[in-house]
């Protein structure tokens, strides 16, 4: 049952309303899609801190270009508690995922999909050739599905939105459904800070719900506005005419409420209990 299945947080109050009220649920496949520089990686390494705080075990499946240390680690990841697997070869690093899944240890892998897509080597290769590299590939990710399925760990994908193709033709063989698909989309706000709008939906819904994320290039998630976005989208804070309201007390702007936030950790957790109160969840 999906309410028995083991939730993991998002590290972002207004993504976890997104995504259902319990962020990431175990045994389930997120697939995080955007375009080149959208901010997929930025809502991945939120995710992997937040379950790092608790003591989780993360597992990130690299790319060539590997996993950028310096906005990780702003992003709040600890790179010496994380375990990054080499892509290559592929059919061994999902084995070695699922060797993590079955022992249940990993609460969360991260998999950039980038080195699923066939590279130079691989589109060079006859025909034969491919076919049968295709076929143990996939059946290392049709194991991969059952070893996770089964399990309580958190899974994402990042995935390009736009797939560039191969001079072969050939694409990406990643090719099975997820359960939740976000769309990440990047706006810039000013020199330090950008806005990630995420858009959240699944196969057996119409509905796509909506999370803001604002990111500073310093210091990383906003935690005041977070919190402001999640009350806005729980229906417990009130925004009118550039203004918000909450329990009667009004504030003319963002930054006022954000300062009143950032200044009293009592006023932020009494917010913070009222959201998840509003959506039947009990805070921990």
């Amino acid at each position: 049952m999906l309410k028995d299945k083991r939730s993991y947080s998002s590290g972002c109050v207004s993504l976890d309303i997104a995504l259902g009220a319990r962020g990431f649920i175990g045994g389930h496949i997120n697939e995080i899609l955007g375009d080149y520089d959208s901010g997929k990686s930025t809502v991945a390494f939120l995710s992997i801190a937040s379950v790092q705080k608790l003591g989780g075990l993360c597992a990130y499946v690299q790319p060539k270009e590997g996993v950028d240390e310096i906005w990780s680690e702003v992003m709040g990841v600890d790179l010496e508690q994380l375990s990054v697997i080499d892509a290559d070869p592929v059919e061994a690093s999902l084995k070695t995922v699922n060797k993590l899944i079955e022992s249940k240890r990993l609460s969360l892998v991260v998999i950039d999909t980038s080195f699923l897509l066939f590279q130079k080597d691989e589109s060079e290769k006859s025909d034969s050739d491919y076919a049968a590299y295709k076929d143990r590939v996939c059946e290392a990710l049709a194991q991969f599905r059952k070893a996770l399925t089964q399990s309580e760990c958190g899974c994402l994908l990042i995935n390009r939105s736009q797939i560039p193709s191969t001079d072969s033709g050939r694409s990406s063989i990643l090719s099975f459904p997820a359960d939740k698909e976000l769309v990440v989309n990047k706006s810039v706000i000013d020199e330090d800070e950008f806005r990630l709008n995420v858009s959240v939906s699944s196969p057996d819904q119409d509905e796509v719900s909506q999370a803001e994320l604002v990111i500073h290039s310093k210091h990383g998630l906003s935690a005041p506005l977070d919190i402001i976005c999640a009350g806005v989208a729980a229906g417990v804070v009130t925004n009118e005419n550039g203004g918000y309201q909450y329990n009667e007390v009004r504030y003319s702007s963002q930054q006022e409420f954000m300062r009143v936030i950032e200044g009293n950790s009592y006023f932020a957790e009494e917010l913070l209990v009222e959201i998840f109160t509003s959506l039947g969840m009990s805070k921990s």
